[in-house]
């Protein structure tokens, strides 16, 4: 099987979805719900990329309570924002260590790991999200998981992963578009058009899923179906890398 020649790296980060943390007492549950404030603004300042405000609002609620392992998550995944790898690191492991069943937390740490090459560890990660059974994104982790070995050019275990993922959740339009990429890669064009249809079911068209789809149809000379790909790829996306590859292609 041929590697993985192009994946865009489509990591899905989770901010507090799965956790898993003990009873909280009556007594210690306004402290619980202050925190838990001060870290949703945090998230939403960061969405928005008001990175300064976040970081004093998440700041705030490991202040009050600095064993939250939603606050360290939420923080790692600031300071990796920020470009700073090492605090980034040091609050996924805390998040993890204060709250091992933390399936978020697993699968961001998982992500961390994977963008800076350590893909064993990241692999290990993404397992113990996948494998989770009260996680409701095991076929994320499963799907990050594929993503990441794509990115270590092992296609055998990142199909692996993606049929995993496809097996939980038949929808879901990563682990669809990969499948397609790996299909055609291989030679497989049936199987790559038949992705890439249930892929455009659920996804919205992108530059690489119309660049995909227009050499599959070539490799199966169906040249109405090219021609319409061409045509939606240059409509949509005029600037995009996939447009000049095509353009190039056409051109020969």
């Amino acid at each position: 099987m041929k590697p993985l020649s192009r994946l865009c790296l489509l990591f899905t980060a989770l901010l507090l979805a799965g956790c898993s943390t003990s009873p909280v007492r009556d007594s210690d549950r306004a402290t619980a719900n202050v925190v838990g404030n001060y870290v949703e603004l945090g998230i939403e300042y960061m969405k928005q990329g008001q990175y300064d405000v976040a970081l004093n609002r998440l700041q705030r609620a490991l202040d009050i309570d600095g064993t939250s392992p939603d606050a360290h998550n939420a923080m790692a995944l600031l300071r990796q924002q920020l470009e700073q790898p090492a605090l980034a690191e040091e609050h996924f492991r805390k998040a993890i260590g204060y709250a091992p069943d933390f399936a978020a937390a697993h699968n961001n740490y998982g992500q961390f790991l994977c963008r800076r090459g350590r893909f064993e560890e990241a692999e290990r990660e993404f397992i113990l999200a996948a494998e989770n059974p009260l996680n409701k994104n095991r076929d994320t982790a499963y799907t990050n998981a594929g993503l990441c070995m794509g990115l270590k050019q092992d296609s055998a275990a990142a199909e692996g992963y993606f049929r995993q993922a496809l097996r939980l959740n038949p929808q879901q339009p990563v682990a669809l578009l990969a499948m397609a990429r790996l299909s055609f890669e291989d030679g497989r064009y049936l199987p790559a058009r038949a992705y890439l249809q249930r892929y455009a079911e659920v996804g919205a068209p992108t530059p690489e899923s119309l660049w995909l789809g227009y050499r599959v149809e070539t490799a199966l000379g169906a040249r109405d179906a090219a021609s319409s790909y061409a045509l939606a790829l240059r409509g949509r996306f005029p600037d995009a890398e996939e447009t000049r590859l095509l353009n190039e292609t056409q051109s020969r």
